[in-house]
């Protein structure tokens, strides 16, 4: 090019642009050339660009594409984060291509909380340089990871997977829950397969089972604890979901009743509540019976024995527990004595324990006492009076029940015998009378009494008179 002191920019003859110059075969002029941009394969621009000036930055347009970035230019159609980065206009025409890019997110849940990739595309006119995504299988602690889904897609992996588009993946689990049923005659075993979406959607297996049965008792639902006085969780399995492992046991009540007789042949109730947890524990009601009383009696407690002679059980019933139905009879006392005159006016005592017993019966001390002697006097046995004459109650003392306080007395007799004779009298008889006298050992005695009349006796030139 031919230097005219200043370089000519533009050169018109008339009104018309002259482009280039030529001397001889040399250029020696040039005005620059056209540039055609293509912004999509069916969009192009074209602009004359000055010699030496920047080809990059068109005038009459701005480079567009919905949803992308403009990039930069490049002289071929690859879609490429490479673009021309400085490009001046020479003599030749040039043909550009505009390059495009957008961001691609990958949003995935493997748990509660969501993580994002964002990668980028390029576009240019028809071609594309794809984003690729690979997410590493996460781990749920209990839960095996089974793949990803995305919409209604399942991806057993997610490894150098190509996106458009912005998305959104979940990660998929799954689990095995085993529940087992303590029924207290057999165990059952449920398998019930769960699955878990992140973030938060669940779908847990269901158990459905026919409540079990216990002869004696009723059922009354599910415990997780061991205990009989556990809390019902479940009070029945009718597609019941388990969000883990879990063991149940089932809890059962029978009612308890507690019959008492206090006093009487009428008897009182009190009723309670057991329970049974099939793993093997019971909580059984308790009672309190109020202690009765008996006038001349002592109470002695509870016996579940109607027997008189049979002793008490239960000293008394004060939050007592008990397994099954019972009854109760109250078992009294009273103390026996036995008061017993062997001597004149000297006494014995002996004592015993009667026993009543509130279904009715009675058992009675018993008492031995040795028949006494007294000297030319013949023992006849024991009276219950201090009279001489009173009637024997006991001839001997031999192992002899006794239900109240008693005194006997010894009752003796020897026998009196009165004689008579007529005193020679010449006539009558001679004969004589016996009586028996009577003592009792309170010191009476009872003599016996004789009647005599003449019984005949005459004697000459007497008259009887008397005795």
């Amino acid at each position: 090019m031919i230097n005219f002191g200043e370089k000519i920019k533009k050169i018109y003859v008339g009104s018309e642009k002259i482009k280039k110059a030529y001397l001889g075969s040399e250029l020696v002029y040039s005005a620059g050339a056209t540039v055609t941009y293509y912004v999509d394969s069916d969009t192009a621009y074209t602009e004359e660009v000055d010699s030496e000036a920047t080809c990059l930055s068109p005038t009459t347009f701005t480079p567009q594409k919905d949803g992308y970035t403009f990039v930069g230019w490049r002289q071929d159609k690859t879609a490429s984060s490479e673009v021309i980065q400085s490009l001046t206009m020479g003599d030749d025409e040039i043909t550009l291509y505009a390059v495009f890019t957008k961001n691609i997110a990958l949003t995935y849940y493997s748990s509660e909380t969501a993580e994002t990739i964002t990668k980028p595309e390029y576009y240019n006119c028809g071609n594309y340089s794809r984003a690729y995504f690979t997410v590493d299988a996460p781990a749920l602690s209990g839960w095996t990871f089974e793949g990803w889904r995305y919409g209604v897609y399942n991806y057993s992996s997610f490894s150098n997977i190509m996106l458009s588009r912005d998305t959104t993946i979940y990660a998929r689990y799954s689990k095995d829950i085993s529940v087992n049923l303590v029924t207290g005659g057999d165990t059952l075993c449920w398998i019930a397969s769960c699955s878990y979406i992140a973030p938060g959607t669940y779908d847990y297996g269901s158990v459905t089972q026919d409540d079990p049965t216990l002869d004696g008792w009723t059922f009354l639902g599910w415990t997780t604890g061991t205990s009989a006085s556990a809390d019902i969780v479940y009070a029945t399995l009718n597609n019941t979901t388990f969000t883990a492992n879990a063991t149940l046991y089932a809890k059962y009540s029978k009612a308890i009743t507690l019959t008492y007789y206090s006093t009487a042949s009428t008897a009182s109730t009190k009723t309670g509540t057991r329970y049974f947890n099939a793993y093997g524990n019971y909580s059984n009601p308790t009672f309190t019976i109020n202690t009765p009383t008996l006038s001349g009696w002592t109470f002695e407690g509870w016996t579940t024995s109607s027997d008189a002679t049979e002793a008490a059980e239960y000293s008394s019933i004060s939050g007592t527990a008990f397994s099954e139905d019972t009854v109760l009879y109250g078992r009294w006392s009273q103390t026996i004595t036995l008061t017993y005159y062997s001597k004149s006016s000297t006494s014995a005592a002996k004592t015993g324990t009667r026993y009543f017993n509130a279904a009715g019966n009675y058992s009675n001390p018993t008492f031995t006492v040795s028949d006494p002697s007294l000297s030319n006097w013949t023992f006849e046995g024991w009276a219950a009076s201090a009279s001489a004459t009173a009637s024997i109650a006991y001839e001997s003392i031999s192992s002899a029940e006794f239900s109240t306080d008693t005194t006997l007395y010894g009752k003796f007799s020897q026998s009196i015998t009165l004689s008579y004779n007529g005193n020679s009298a010449t006539s009558g008889s001679t004969d004589s009378q016996t009586k028996t006298r009577y003592f009792n050992t309170a010191g009476n005695y009872s003599n016996p009494s004789f009647t005599l009349a003449s019984n005949g006796f005459t004697r000459s030139c007497y008259s009887f008179s008397k005795w």
